[in-house]
């Protein structure tokens, strides 16, 4: 069991709560397989993105430089190239961070961050390899595309997420350390499984001899007990 350290009211995760039902799948394969999805969708995204893009600098024919070459084999071998970029972005700004509770305006914020920093990785080399030619427009497109489909497509995975958490799978088990009034109000905010992510399984109590706690959760034992 894993116990983070502070006040009675704080929340105990771990294999204690085992005993309560859940899918047979472990939570940590739960989180891999979302994790594999997550990726592929970012990663359609991003692609689909830098074909917007082509399309919006090429074949609209919008450019700040038209003696850029319109080959599509060249642009497609660079989305190729910069998709993983994208991706390894992403990663690094923590999208993909199965313990992460952040969704809504912050997942968007950090969206937003990783593609400039891909873009931008991507102006810098284009200064150390001048051999390294594209269209300006084209990039610009590609970046600001490729955040709105990203956070588009994650705004329906969290949906799909909070779907998940109603039918039991994504659930972190968790205890409730304390039977006091800060224990009552940290499960409170707890008993919301498909937003907190974590399924609140009771009480453990730290008084002697054992205090009830909230009659909306049992009482599973005391300290020694856990």
């Amino acid at each position: 069991m894993h116990m983070h350290p502070g006040s009675s009211g704080l929340a105990v995760t771990g294999e204690a709560a085992a005993s309560v039902k859940a899918p047979a799948m472990s939570l940590a394969t739960q989180r891999t397989l979302l994790t594999c999805f997550l990726i592929a969708i970012d990663s359609l995204a991003v692609g689909a993105a830098f074909r917007v893009a082509y399309w919006i600098r090429f074949e609209l024919q919008l450019t700040l430089a038209p003696e850029v070459p319109a080959a599509p084999d060249t642009y497609q071998g660079f989305a190729l190239t910069f998709v993983p970029l994208w991706v390894l972005a992403f990663a690094l700004f923590g999208l993909y961070d199965s313990h992460s509770k952040h969704g809504g305006i912050v997942e968007s914020a950090k969206t937003f961050n990783a593609c400039t920093m891909a873009t931008m990785l991507v102006i810098v080399a284009t200064f150390v390899f001048p051999q390294l030619i594209l269209s300006r427009l084209w990039l610009v497109s590609a970046w600001l595309v490729s955040f709105l489909l990203v956070a588009s497509s994650r705004f329906v995975n969290r949906r799909l997420v909070y779907a998940l958490r109603g039918r039991g799978y994504l659930l972190s088990p968790a205890l409730i350390v304390g039977t006091n009034e800060e224990a009552s109000s940290l499960a409170a905010c707890l008993l919301d499984w498909q937003s907190s992510g974590v399924r609140t399984i009771g009480y453990v109590s730290t008084a002697s001899p054992l205090r009830p706690g909230d009659p909306e959760l049992p009482l599973v034992g005391g300290l020694d007990d856990v």
